[in-house]
This record gives C-alpha cells, sequence and structure tokens, in this order.
C-alpha cells in the first residue's frame, strides 16, 4: 500500500510539472499580447533594424499620419476582430494587409501601407487576433489567421461592392497564413507574401535550434501546448499544400541574410509551383528588412505585380 501510495504522488508530482511546462510553453510561443508587444515604435531593441533606426522611425510615422476609419468583424469563432481602413478616395481596389508574430500593422506595413495607398489602394491594415485591439489571446500561426483573413475580405467587399481588385498581402507569420488562405479565395485575389515559412512545426524547429536547445525535447511541448491551449494540430497543414490547390497569382519576396525564416523556406514553395510564382530574393537583407534594403526595387516589384 505504501509503495501504492509514494507511485501515485511521484506521478502527481511529475503530471504537475508537466503542466507548469506546458503552460510555460503556452505563454512564451502562443500567448498574446505580451506588454511590449503592441509598441509601434518597438524597433530599437531588435538586432534586425539595427542600422536602420532612423528610416524605420520616419516610415512609421508617415503611415500613422495617414487618416483612417476604424473596422471590425468577427472570426468564425466570434472573436471582434479589429483594423485601420486608409481609404483611398475614388479609388476601387482593395489592399489587405497581415501582419507577423508579435508584430503591428503599422510597423510591419509602415512602408508597405503608405506605399499600397500612395499607388491608389484602399489598405486595411488589421490587427491579427490577440494583437493591437483585436479579441484574443492566442497565435495560431496561420492556423485561424487564414480564415480571419477570409472575413476582411468579405468585409472590404460590403465595403466598396463595386470593387476593382483584391490584394492580400502577408509579412512573416502574415506571409505565410496568406498563403496558407489562397486556396479559399477567389482566382482574381493577388497574393503577396513576404519572408513566408511553409510548415508551422519546421519554423518553430528552427527557432528553437537558434536559441540552443533540442527540438526532439522542445517540439513535442510546443505541440502538446498548441492541442490543449490553443485547440490547434501545428503538425498538420502548409502554405505549399494550399498554394498548390490554388488558382491565384504569387510574388513572394525574401532577403537572403533572414535568420529568422530562412529563405529556403519560400524557395521550396516556388520550386515547387513555378508557373504561378514570382520569386525576388534581396540580398543581404535580414528577417522583414527587404522594403528598407531596396526600397525602389521593392515599390517596383509590388507595383508591376498588382498591374500586370
Amino acid at each position: 500500500m505504501e509503495i501504492l501510495v509514494t507511485i501515485l504522488i511521484i506521478l502527481g508530482v511529475l503530471i504537475t510539472l508537466l503542466f507548469i511546462a506546458l503552460i510555460y510553453v503556452y505563454w512564451m510561443v502562443f500567448y498574446t499580447p505580451h506588454k511590449w508587444q503592441n509598441n509601434d515604435y518597438n524597433i530599437y531593441d531588435n538586432p534586425i533594424y539595427e542600422g536602420y533606426h532612423d528610416e524605420a522611425k520616419a516610415l512609421i510615422d508617415r503611415v500613422r499620419e495617414i487618416p483612417y476609419e476604424d473596422i471590425y468583424t468577427f472570426s468564425k469563432d466570434k472573436k471582434k476582430l479589429h483594423a485601420r481602413l486608409l481609404r483611398k478616395e475614388g479609388s476601387k481596389c482593395i489592399a489587405i494587409c497581415c501582419h507577423g508574430y508579435h508584430g503591428t500593422a503599422y510597423r510591419d506595413f509602415s512602408g508597405g501601407g503608405s506605399t499600397l495607398y500612395e499607388l491608389g489602394y484602399n489598405v486595411l491594415l488589421i490587427d491579427e487576433r490577440g494583437h493591437g485591439t483585436s479579441e484574443g489571446h492566442s497565435i495560431t500561426f496561420g492556423k485561424k489567421e487564414q480564415y480571419d483573413f477570409l472575413c476582411w475580405i468579405k468585409k472590404m467587399k460590403e465595403i466598396i461592392p463595386d470593387y476593382e481588385s483584391i490584394a492580400l498581402i502577408g509579412i512573416s507569420m502574415g506571409g505565410a497564413s496568406v498563403l496558407m488562405a489562397s486556396n479559399k479565395v477567389d482566382k482574381e485575389v493577388k497574393i503577396i507574401a513576404d519572408c513566408p515559412y511553409n510548415r508551422i512545426k519546421d519554423i518553430l524547429n528552427e527557432n528553437v535550434r537558434s536559441l540552443g536547445l533540442k527540438p526532439k525535447l522542445i517540439y513535442p511541448l510546443i505541440w502538446l501546448a498548441g492541442l490543449l491551449f490553443v485547440h490547434i494540430n501545428i503538425n498538420k497543414g502548409s502554405a505549399l499544400e494550399s498554394v498548390k490547390e490554388s488558382k491565384c497569382r504569387f510574388l513572394i519576396i525574401h532577403g537572403t541574410n533572414d535568420k529568422i525564416v530562412p529563405h529556403h523556406y519560400s524557395e521550396d514553395i516556388y520550386l515547387a509551383c513555378q508557373d504561378r510564382i514570382q520569386y525576388e530574393l534581396f540580398i543581404g537583407a535580414a528577417h522583414g528588412m527587404s522594403f528598407l534594403v531596396d526600397t525602389s526595387r521593392y515599390i517596383n516589384l509590388v507595383k508591376e505585380f498588382l498591374n500586370s
């Protein structure tokens, strides 16, 4: 009897420790928002902005000065989502911009948002679930975000019923998410993905390795935390699978010095679907920094793709 009690106590301690570990993993990987997260000017402690602080701040200032309307919609799971609509008077073109992991629309689209506006687009800068003032406390790496984008497309069609074109544009996690959504939208929707990943599992393991940890030990905890607290299976689904099923045309942009999402992830997508993807590398650009590394080329690529 004493042996059984001891075994049960040990099991109880181990289960408790496992549960605490899973909560910590959820907090570190999936939870949103953290206190620092929604600061548009959170660029000075981020090494990818080194050497570009003044340029980045000026771009953020510029896009924040554009007048906007607060727009709301609801996700499939009834979360209230928020976006800012930079309405271009007389325009019937729509660009829906999807930021990255723990990002903000103003920071991640500080250059792209104002550029699209100047190109004549009604620009929708969305707060993804759990970011900004959108509801939610879990990031799903595109599993649920892709369906939120469908809600935003529907909302913009209601606001501009006589629209002429729609572009779905994402960066980093937003880039992967718009690719995941590509097989669920009309073939006329043009899709731009900047530094996207393919499979969620791959990018999480990539970042676990970058921390000097063993993916074989850590990833099972991330997967289980996703199942228990976020209700998603991060082993299933990929951007490439959706792109293969899609009829859309794509522009994929990536920097060759991206240490967070190495460019071979987007290259794999391009090589599998070369007939519908325009793939552009920016030499030396870090994660999400292609716009700042070569602004004129970036703008020209986006302009030509959207006008084609």
